[in-house]
């Protein structure tokens, strides 16, 4: 019914509870298993192996190849997966996420829903700062995932249709190799746009380790998820459609400036610092102010279901 998807890259080395993240995977009904695995060493690899076998999981082990994206490795798991196996779901987990145990049982009744294209787990556990900052915009937990589900997408526990997926490579072809952190916005929006439902199934999965974007990602990123349509922004519903017009596009980042310095005074009221937050604010307004050059420059955002 389902196969296990992992993309890595020395996962062993920098995330200590891997081999739990692996133990997590048994409450699901999977007989087979693809890796992608980049890494520099074959830790990762003989650590997989080794679980496998213990498991009897039958395991197929692939890399990127030359061009190391996670676009090119998804690809490589989606195009394995439809060739060598005739299950109906590809279930694509993080090599950082560990599952609830209940996984299972809160997603599979979805499962023989003709049009439900992707289910999708709820990771409750988010940083301490996430939380405080959540609190002071006035935004629960469930809506902030499904607002930036619905943006970029999510693989971290996520199932794909084998339909679904033959029909994204027939109509769209395969995700564009440069989309190194939003190949999962990219295979999100495709599915949505050929008409499959999504499902975010209340479970409690732990993610250990947290993204930090670097300056340069910080720049690209924006420019990327507006070319693109994704509307990747975790606080604010179809946040794209204010850029489309010029006057939207001007007002949008300068009325979002009054939230910004509300935002931060009540959270030195609350919590007695402001760096975090500050940092919050100006990466937002950054990639805002990104936006608004890009509609300046290339006109409107982009439609993530265009061929």
């Amino acid at each position: 019914m389902v196969v296990l998807a992992m993309i890595t890259r020395n996962s062993a080395e920098r995330i200590k509870d891997f081999p739990e993240v692996l133990n997590s995977t048994l409450s699901i009904p999977y007989e087979s298993m693809i890796l992608v695995d980049d890494s520099d060493t074959l830790t990762t690899k003989n650590i997989v192996s080794n679980f496998a076998k213990r498991n009897n999981k039958e395991l197929l082990i692939l890399s990127s190849g030359a061009v190391r994206t996670r676009a090119v490795a998804r690809q490589k798991a989606i195009d394995a997966f439809l060739e060598n196996y005739n299950d109906e779901w590809l279930f694509f987990l993080d090599d950082d996420l560990i599952l609830d145990k209940e996984w299972w049982s809160k997603a599979s009744k979805y499962l023989n829903d003709g049009y439900i294209g992707i289910v999708t787990g709820f990771v409750m556990h988010i940083e301490d700062f996430v939380r405080k900052y959540l609190e002071i915009r006035k935004i629960d937990q469930w809506t902030w995932f499904k607002i930036k589900f619905e943006g970029r997408g999510y693989t971290g526990d996520t199932m794909f249709k084998r339909d679904a997926l033959i029909k994204v490579k027939e109509t769209y072809g395969l995700i564009p190799p440069y989309l190194h952190e939003y190949e999962d916005a990219w295979l999100f929006h495709k599915v949505r746009c050929l008409g499959y439902k999504y499902v975010i199934v209340p479970t409690n999965c732990y993610h250990l380790g947290h993204h930090r974007l670097s300056i340069i990602s910080a720049t690209k990123n924006p420019i990327i998820v507006y070319k693109m349509g994704f509307n990747a922004e975790a606080f604010i519903p179809n946040v794209l459609s204010n850029y489309e017009s010029i006057n939207g596009a001007f007002m949008f980042p300068i009325s979002y400036l009054n939230d910004a310095v509300k935002h931060i005074r009540e959270f030195r009221r609350k919590y007695g610092e402001i760096s975090n937050v500050t940092l919050m604010e100006l990466r937002i307004l950054g990639t805002y102010m990104i936006w608004l050059m890009m509609r300046i420059l290339n006109g409107r955002p982009g439609d993530p279901c265009e061929k």
